[in-house]
């Protein structure tokens, strides 16, 4: 009988997959970089998931953004009256106003 359970990543791959965020969002330093930039040039895997999740991203980011209707924010400002919305209809730091 034949297994097709994926063999578990080593610890180099937990270690890429845990801190790759860190690594798309520009905050790893720059040895944990450089060490993941080199470990995915050997790991077939981890470059095939870096690769998947940039790729994601791209089409995320290249998406319009979304917007509540103008229905849709009456019925919350309505439900949560006290809380304020402010120009995009995203509540902001502060908007938040306490009926007295």
């Amino acid at each position: 009988m034949t297994s097709h359970i994926a063999p578990l990543p080593s610890g180099a791959c937990r270690m890429f997959h845990r801190h790759h965020g860190d690594l798309l969002d520009g905050v790893a330093s720059v040895e944990l970089a450089t060490w993941m930039r080199a470990h995915a040039a050997e790991c077939p895997a981890c470059a095939r998931f870096d690769v998947r999740l940039r790729r994601g991203l791209m089409v995320l980011r290249a998406l319009p953004p979304l917007a509540p209707s103008p229905r849709l924010t009456h019925r919350l400002a309505t439900i949560f009256p006290d809380y304020g919305l402010v120009g995009d209809a995203r509540p902001q730091d502060g908007a938040r106003t306490r009926r007295v």
